[in-house]
This record gives structure tokens, C-alpha cells and sequence, in this order.
């Protein structure tokens, strides 16, 4: 596969790359499980990092991280 640098982690151990962070946050509800994204800001390349858990966003790094689109 193809890798982007959005790398994501189920609960059952597989990973995999995504496009984005969008498909990374949808990751959680297409397979029903905790999902934990890792990942890089593209204009600093700091890295970052987001979790997934029950429907609700459980974590991000670093604190008060913001998205754009």
C-alpha cells in the first residue's frame, strides 16, 4: 500500500495508511473499534496524533491541536 503518513491502528493490531485525516476519523466507525491516527502537520511536520473512541474524539496531541481544510 501506498504510504501517506497517516498511519492509523485498530484495537485488533492491524494498521494501515489512509489519504487523510478525515478517512482516518471515519476508520473508528467502518470498523467498529478504538482507532489511534499518527501523523505530521503539514506545514510545521510537527508530529500529531488523534484517537477515536465510542463515536467521540479521546484524544489529541498536542493539546488544542486545529484542523483545516
Amino acid at each position: 500500500a501506498y504510504s501517506t503518513g497517516q498511519r492509523v491502528r485498530l484495537t485488533d493490531g492491524r494498521a494501515f495508511d489512509t489519504m487523510c485525516a478525515i478517512d482516518s476519523l471515519g476508520c473508528a466507525f467502518t470498523f467498529g473499534m478504538y482507532a489511534h491516527t499518527t501523523s505530521f502537520c503539514k506545514t510545521t511536520l510537527h508530529p500529531v496524533s488523534f484517537s477515536v473512541k465510542n463515536v467521540t474524539l479521546s484524544s489529541v496531541e498536542p493539546a488544542g491541536m486545529q484542523g483545516s481544510y
